[in-house]
């Protein structure tokens, strides 16, 4: 049964994206208007960025911590502080979505700027230390642990995989596809998990966030939104039982803007379930 939406925010992004909601507040990113956005105690304050902010999550002091194009940020006390560039960063790639784990280690993958190319990788960073995960990524997603598995989206393959995840090696096991997308032009975007272990999948341009079961890969639910490029998703709230959804207002036409004129904006809705708190980055 799909749920209803309301509107949470009335910003406009290019590409929204990276929402993350935490006892120190609500922040997402607008990666193509290199803009961060952060509400705290009912106040919206934005900063600007001079290259692409993709990813975001907070410390255990309350800064934010996030992915620029060549690696991982902190910002905090009006300060832009740069914690590890990759050793390995290319002009043509960039950092896409990530995540902190149960141990408070931040997971961020790169993508082929054109998305075509799989020379992307999947990195851990550990206290200042960057690891290298996995390679052959195209366009880095959707990133959800549940214990000892691991969720991960490569976007332009259009799929979902399980991954068997070894915390303290570092290394995943596997890959095998739990859940692909079957329309034509609709990819899998950001993903989170909920309570009950279940992911909740945003479908660019698919105007839809769909529950998937994470053992058999069945829809189970969606959230229909009044926009066709869903990004990303993340449960908050007081509670933690709201879903904030960002969509992007990327290459929209007159006819697009005219059909759905709320694209670009955050949602929020209550899906009858309740998620995690998001892990903190340990420094």
């Amino acid at each position: 049964m799909s749920k209803s939406v309301e509107l949470a925010f009335d910003e406009v992004s290019v590409l929204g994206e990276g929402p993350c909601w935490s006892k120190f507040g609500f922040a997402w990113v607008d990666i193509l208007g290199k803009k961060i956005w952060q509400e705290v105690d009912g106040e919206l304050k934005s900063y600007e960025m001079e290259m692409m902010p993709s990813s975001l999550a907070y410390d255990e002091s309350g800064n934010l911590v996030f992915t620029l194009n060549d690696g991982f940020y902190r910002f905090g006390h009006g300060m832009l502080k740069s914690i590890k560039k990759l050793e390995d960063s290319q002009e043509d790639l960039r950092f896409n979505d990530g995540k902190v784990d149960d141990l408070g280690r931040y997971w961020a993958g790169t993508m082929d700027m054109k998305e075509v190319d799989p020379e992307g990788s999947l990195y851990l960073m550990e206290k200042g230390k960057i690891y290298k995960i996995l390679d052959g990524v195209t366009t880095s997603n959707g990133l959800c642990w549940n214990a000892n598995t691991f969720y991960y989206v490569d976007s332009p393959i259009k799929q979902i995989k399980k991954y068997y995840y070894d915390a303290d090696a570092m290394t995943l096991v596997g890959g095998d596809v739990l859940f692909e997308v079957m329309e034509q032009d609709v990819y899998p975007d950001g993903m989170c998990i909920d309570e009950e272990g279940h992911l909740w999948l945003a479908l660019w341009n698919g105007y839809k966030v769909l529950r998937i079961h994470s053992q058999t890969g069945e829809v189970m639910d969606e959230i229909v939104l009044p926009c066709k490029k869903v990004t990303s998703c993340c449960f908050g709230g007081e509670n933690n039982d709201e879903l904030y959804i960002t969509t992007a207002s990327y290459e929209m036409n007159e006819a697009d803007w005219k059909d759905y004129p709320n694209s670009g904006k955050v949602f929020k809705c209550k899906p009858g379930v309740k998620g995690p708190y998001l892990n903190l980055y340990k420094n």
